[in-house]
């Protein structure tokens, strides 16, 4: 069985609006800007009106769902949906909500 290797394809920064608690558990981040590089020479902007939903589980387990549309330097544009899972400790958790890095 051959093995799968991982590459880094872009990095993206973006800033992002305050936290709207939705209750039980459910809230939303919405994108403020952000840019992005990546591989031979890709690069650019994010488009406003993206999204971060999240639900915090019981268990403290952060579930993701984000959607959002960047702008390369070219003036093509490349959707990205990221969905995934999030644990921090307590610490790291307390940070990340003051919006320390």
């Amino acid at each position: 069985m051959r093995s799968v290797g991982l590459r880094e394809l872009l990095s993206i920064q973006i800033l992002v609006r305050p936290v709207v608690d939705l209750g039980g558990g459910r809230r939303y981040v919405t994108f403020e800007s952000g840019t992005f590089q990546g591989r031979n020479g890709l690069a650019g902007t994010l488009l406003e009106g993206g999204i971060d939903l999240q639900e915090v589980r019981a268990d403290g387990v952060l579930e993701i769902d984000a959607h959002y549309a960047l702008l390369t330097a070219q003036d093509e544009t490349i959707e990205v949906r990221s969905q995934g899972l999030r644990k921090a400790s307590d610490a790291v958790a307390e940070r990340i909500a003051r919006g320390a890095t």
